[in-house]
């Protein structure tokens, strides 16, 4: 019986294969490679790739570690999937693990820079992805890239995959330890991803996204995914990930972002010079040794945060939750034991640091709680403007503050200007402030 309905779900598999189209097969466990079919599958998923599949065409791969000699190219209109038993009956990338490992080796595990590549046509579902070291290039091949997949001009989906312990060679720059994702025609969709202990190994010298990288204008939708652990070091941002110069139709929602550091900006996610929205994320445990622990954002406009958690993120100098250099909305988020250590007087900001902001920028219906900050516990305002600089209001509208700790009498802090008036307004606020303990 069981037999008859693995069948019949083949046969309907089949009639989702595209005329043409071939599906491969590779189980490690088989003693000889064979000839890619269900019953002789091929050893390795690089004899499935060379010469052999595409478009179209899908790969099945069991369950096992397969050690790569060099970068898995995905083309584009291909579905490699991962995941099965040995004798391909069942699928649980979960219970059945395909492991991808380049070993240490200098390349990136998987690749895909087909602009022909669509979310809908192109797919890589349910592996561990481990031991990249990237993608080198740029001038005088002093930069590295995507030490787990390196994206280019290309959307495809991920879908399932956890990228682990890929660590970006030791070189002059460093983006994307465990995924970097480059151009404006790259749009791929991220999703039900883990991305843990990935990062950059490089000190004093240019990095980005300890977990993932994205830039020049691509847009990708980063969404169920958890970033846990990743690190970025040298002068770079974004421990878990970096937005950078981003489009406006990137999303991230639905993410989880735990214990990630940068020694510099964005523990947690770094935005530079974009604006995508963040929805019903959380920022946990992640620490900036400058500044924003669950978020910095930089010169970025007209976007929101919405329904987000922030909750015991550090940074050593300003916005323990979240560092403002732009015009963020803040909607429907809590700010939950936060601290941002720096002690001179324009820093600051346990749960939000705003900088340099203007009209967009309002928090509404927000919850600050016990977080920590010499200047301004749970928000500071720091953006002094000059006589003929209009930047006039800021609006905190329903929103909710309670700090009864050790800086439980400053918890709202704001430098302007004398000259500047109507800067800040409160409305339907509720400051709940109990004596130093």
């Amino acid at each position: 019986m069981r037999r008859s309905v693995f069948m019949c779900l083949l046969a309907l598999l089949a009639l989702a294969v595209p005329a043409g189209a071939r599906e491969y097969y590779v189980n490690i466990a088989v003693e000889q490679s064979g000839t890619g079919n269900i019953d002789k599958p091929f050893r390795t998923v690089e004899e499935a790739f060379t010469d052999r599949a595409d478009s179209g065409d899908i790969v099945h791969v069991a369950a096992g570690t397969y050690t790569l000699t060099k970068t898995l190219t995905l083309p584009a209109g291909v579905k490699l999937y991962g995941g099965y038993s040995s004798d391909f009956t069942r699928r649980d990338p979960e219970g059945f693990v395909s492991t991808l490992d380049a070993n240490g080796g200098a390349f990136s595990v998987v690749t895909c820079t087909d602009p022909d590549a669509t979310p809908e046509n192109t797919r890589i579902d349910g592996f561990t992805i481990t031991g990249g070291t990237g993608t080198v290039g740029g001038s005088g091949n002093e930069c590295s890239y995507g030490g787990g997949m390196y994206i280019d001009g290309a959307s495809p989906t991920v879908t399932r995959c956890i990228f682990a312990n890929n660590v970006l060679a030791a070189i002059k720059t460093a983006y994307g330890g465990g995924m970097y994702i480059n151009k404006g025609a790259a749009s791929p969709r991220i999703v039900n991803c883990r991305f843990e202990n990935n990062g950059t190994n490089i000190g004093g010298a240019a990095a980005g996204g300890g977990g993932l990288y994205a830039a020049s204008k691509a847009s990708p939708v980063v969404a169920s995914c958890t970033f846990e652990n990743n690190v970025v070091q040298g002068n770079g941002r974004g421990g878990g990930v970096h937005l950078n110069a981003v489009l406006a139709s990137t999303e991230v929602k639905d993410c989880i972002f735990k214990g990630n550091q940068s020694n510099t900006w964005g523990g947690g996610l770094a935005l530079t010079s974009s604006n995508p929205d963040i929805i019903n994320c959380a920022f946990i445990g992640n620490k900036a040794g400058t500044n924003g622990g669950g978020i910095s954002c930089n010169s970025g406009s007209g976007f929101g945060i919405f329904q987000c958690t922030f909750k015991e993120n550090t940074a050593g100098t300003s916005g323990g939750g979240v560092y403002a250099n732009g015009d963020p909305a803040f909607i429907n988020c809590t700010f939950t034991q936060n601290e941002a250590t720096g002690t001179k007087e324009a820093t600051g900001g346990g749960g939000i640091f705003f900088n340099s902001y203007n009209t967009h920028t309002k928090v509404v219906q927000c919850s600050f709680v016990e977080d920590r900050a010499q200047y301004g516990a749970d928000v500071s305002i720091c953006g002094v403007t000059s006589a003929n600089e209009k930047r006039i209001l800021m609006p905190f509208i329903s929103s909710y503050v309670w700090n009864t700790g050790a800086f439980a009498e400053k918890p709202f802090y704001v430098r302007v200007n004398a000259q500047d008036k109507d800067y800040v307004r409160a409305r339907h606020c509720a400051f709940m402030t109990n004596a130093v303990n």
